[in-house]
């Protein structure tokens, strides 16, 4: 009788003949493409419009910087920091286009790849455009960090101001 250990600390083990090899495996499905060539125009759409966005926020922000502090006269009546305010929004404005335009950026080459990929069928164009989808949820994965991180932070602040306003 052959005694068989069962070792509970031993790694589990796969029997690699047990898989099949399919020549589907890995590879994309004429329903994947479909989804894919009709979901690529609506990635572009929304990476285009994300710049759009961000060039107006910008613009704007400039203005703000620009005329509030050459015109801090005509604005005396809003209170002798108006000049200083307005800069410091006008660059918050500036700061908020450019940190809006890295996920515009990877949107759109997201769409653009998968474009290239529907046009040639070529798999490092998929590759490419999945490199941008893992940068686009990189970047706003490490945006929420950073707002957690600064959400206490501005909780105190406004608790803190609100006192001394209150008094």
């Amino acid at each position: 009788m052959s005694e068989t250990t069962n070792n509970p600390f031993e790694s589990p083990k796969t029997n690699m003949n047990a898989v099949p090899d399919s020549p589907a495996t890995g590879e994309l499905t004429s329903l994947m493409k479909t989804y894919l060539k009709e979901a690529s125009p609506w990635i572009r759409f929304v990476g285009i419009m994300g710049y759009i966005g961000c060039g107006l926020i910008a613009v704007i922000g400039l203005l703000m910087a620009v005329g509030f502090s050459a015109f801090g006269q005509t604005f005396a009546s809003l209170g002798a920091m108006s000049g200083f305010m307005g800069a410091g929004v006008g660059a918050l404005y500036i700061i908020m286009a450019v940190i809006g335009f890295f996920p515009s950026h990877f949107t759109f080459k997201l769409g653009s790849g998968i474009k290239s990929y529907n046009l040639t069928g070529m798999n490092e164009k998929l590759e490419s455009a999945f490199k941008f989808n893992k940068s686009f949820w990189k970047f706003v994965g490490i945006i929420y960090i950073i707002y957690l991180a600064f959400l206490p932070l501005a909780l105190i602040f406004s608790a803190v101001v609100g006192v001394i306003a209150a008094q």
